[in-house]
């Protein structure tokens, strides 16, 4: 328990005979910045809160996820060295995928737009992602002049679509239709 009105309560079991765990996590605000482990390729300053019903199972060399979450969510996309906040009304988790759905964001100077996709993983390790964002006039990027990989620097703001894909194996992939 944080405070009166945050909490995660957690019931199951963890073996280490068996090597695994089973464990249904009730999320009545939980502190999300546990993942930044395992996204920290894509994601950094991961800040935020998560309501929901999440099972973490499996072997412990194999984990894997399964339920349903709303979260309120910040982070920084470090290829973009910009940051976005995120409000998700429902983010679906199977085995092996986080699917995400309408999910509202705003960039630091407010500007929206909407976020839809997928984040696939194979328990928990080699992530797959997919991203579909409409957006209006939002900052997307920001490469500082002293401190980026581009050969240029300054900021871009977006009205329009925009895919992003990937994997460790691919890298990024950008398409994009905006003005």
């Amino acid at each position: 328990r944080d405070k009166d009105d945050i909490f995660t309560k957690v019931n199951g079991y963890i073996s280490p005979k068996e090597k695994g765990l089973d464990l249904d996590i009730n999320a009545g605000g939980t502190d999300m910045a546990f993942l930044q482990h395992f996204i920290k390729d894509i994601f950094s300053d991961v800040k935020g809160r998560a309501y929901g019903n999440v099972r973490l199972y499996g072997p412990f060399k194999q984990l894997d996820l399964e339920g349903r979450v709303k979260a309120n969510l910040g982070m920084k996309v470090n290829i973009l060295n910009n940051r976005f906040e995120a409000y998700a009304d429902s983010v679906l988790i199977k085995s092996g995928e986080f699917m995400f759905n309408d999910v509202r964001l705003a960039d630091v100077e407010g500007n929206t737009g909407v976020a839809n996709g997928y984040l696939r993983h194979n328990k928990l390790k080699n992530l797959n992602y997919m991203f579909r964002f409409n957006t209006n006039n939002m900052k997307v990027l920001h490469a500082d002049e002293n401190n980026n990989d581009f050969p240029f620097y300054g900021n871009i703001y977006a009205s329009g679509r925009t895919t992003i894909r990937g994997n460790e194996a691919s890298g990024l992939i950008v398409e994009s239709n905006v003005v």
